[in-house]
């Protein structure tokens, strides 16, 4: 997480600032039970894999997110993880050992981009194709892809998020009859147009208005306090 609203108390230092927070957190998948008989049960399994619910902060850093900060916090967690043991336990006279299975696959395009060296947002990091290549079918069903990328997962939710956001962007130049349109004022009435259906039929705003100045603290922005020359 990164760039988001600074708080309003004072850093003591004038390199300090919380305008970029970078995190790296821990998120339960499952807890499996192994038994004698080499049967494997589910005990736990964790009900939204993708959300942020479960989630353990293991570290917290004031600093801004970049390719190298990225790969360095990788590498470490990669040396953490090399390095970690079995947890064991006792309980009602039976010894208990789990070990840990970790996977690095909750995380957002930038760091992607970033560990796997893409150096585009517009290329997809698997098959290192642009728009452009997926555009001949032909050749991308025959195209391979980079196997060891395929460990940083592939977000459903996301799949579906990105899926409408392309028929949403066809339909404001499906007027035109082009890709890549010469001004805004070409898909300015389109996309107003389509803005407002979702807007009559379910009172909804696509997408919300955001404004530019937002405060994490409340209203509190707006209490007076009095000095001592007020008082005079």
């Amino acid at each position: 997480m990164a760039a988001h609203s600074s708080y309003k108390q004072a850093f003591h230092g004038f390199q300090a600032s919380d305008s970029s927070v970078f995190i790296t957190s821990i998120v339960p998948l499952r807890l499996v039970c192994d038994t004698d008989s080499n049967n494997s049960k589910i005990v736990w399994q964790n009900p939204r894999p993708s959300s942020t619910r479960y989630c353990r902060p293991l570290k917290i850093a004031i600093i801004k997110e970049s390719s190298e900060v990225s790969v360095a916090e990788k590498n470490r967690v990669d040396t953490e993880i090399q390095q970690l043991q079995n947890s064991k336990l006792n309980l009602n006279s039976r010894s208990i050992s789990v070990s840990h299975n970790m996977i690095f696959a909750m995380i957002d395009g930038n760091i992607c981009n970033a560990l796997t060296e893409t150096t585009s947002t517009q290329k997809c990091y698997i098959f290192g194709a642009t728009t452009k290549d997926f555009n001949d079918i032909d050749k991308m069903i025959n195209r391979e892809i980079t196997t060891q990328n395929l460990q940083f997962g592939i977000s459903v939710l996301h799949g579906w998020i990105r899926f409408f956001e392309v028929l949403l962007h066809i339909s404001y130049k499906f007027p035109i009859k082009k890709w890549q349109a010469g001004g805004e004022d070409k898909r300015k009435e389109p996309k107003k147009k389509l803005k407002n259906i979702p807007k009559d039929a379910l009172d909804l705003l696509v997408p919300p208005t955001v404004t530019e100045y937002q405060s994490n603290e409340g209203d509190d922005d707006d209490d007076s306090f009095l000095t001592d020359s007020d008082d005079s």
